[in-house]
């Protein structure tokens, strides 16, 4: 689920990156856009409660992407 979650993000950078004027490399603009946690270790509340949020954000985005459909 980590894993799925974390390929999202890099899809979500790189379609930012592309579209943007940045003059980092992307690798450079990963780096400096993900920080990555130290050692803290999640209980399962609240990995549950973090995946639920991130998983309603990416509800949003594709209502947002299939309301602007036409037909």
């Amino acid at each position: 689920m980590v894993y799925l979650l974390e390929q999202q993000i890099e899809e979500q950078l790189w379609e930012i990156w592309v579209n943007k004027d940045i003059e980092l490399s992307f690798d450079e603009f990963k780096k400096k856009t993900v920080k990555k946690s130290t050692s803290k270790q999640l209980s399962k509340e609240e990995e549950e409660e973090i995946l639920n949020k991130a998983q309603s954000i990416l509800d949003m985005e594709v209502s947002e992407e299939a309301s602007n459909i036409k037909i």
